[in-house]
């Protein structure tokens, strides 16, 4: 199981977002700010937890001789070169948290909380991505059975 060190503050923060979206007008401005504004922190909530890792990340990590990928943080593939056959995943897709966050109608810390520690994130292998919907996976873990990605423990 990740670790997730998911800070109060960050909860609060992402609360406060959901609540301002729906008290904002529809088709405004602000409101399109506020839905934006989520979607960056949600995007980054990769900052408090801990990678799990594919079983062919691994295998593709070790020939570079990295042993623990997951230490490493997220890093765009063209700045290192054992990167660029591997993918850091939302496997629960920002995407898909967004979309529930914001369908919860009277946002709350409680219940934000319990969204954002739905929130997993897993390096993969390049061609383990491709076998991957986008978005839409209602159970990730199901998504990645169904395309052969087998994890690691931590």
């Amino acid at each position: 199981m990740p670790v997730r060190n998911i800070p109060t503050s960050v909860v609060d923060t992402i609360t406060t977002l959901a609540q301002a979206f729906h008290s904002t007008e529809i088709g405004t401005d602000s409101r399109r700010w506020h839905k934006k504004m989520l979607s960056t922190a949600i995007r980054h909530i990769e900052y408090f937890i801990t990678p799990r890792v594919s079983q062919l990340a691994c295998e593709t990590a070790l020939k570079y001789d990295i042993k623990d990928l997951t230490s490493i943080p997220w890093k765009p593939p063209s700045a290192w070169a054992p990167g660029r056959d591997l993918i850091f995943e939302h496997a629960y897709p920002a995407s898909d948290l967004v979309k529930n966050i914001l369908s919860i109608q009277s946002p709350s810390a409680a219940n934000i909380k319990i969204e954002l520690h739905k929130a997993e994130i897993v390096w993969i292998h390049r061609c383990e991505d491709k076998l991957l919907p986008r978005s839409n996976r209602s159970d990730w873990q199901d998504e990645y059975r169904r395309a052969g990605i087998v994890l690691v423990d931590n």
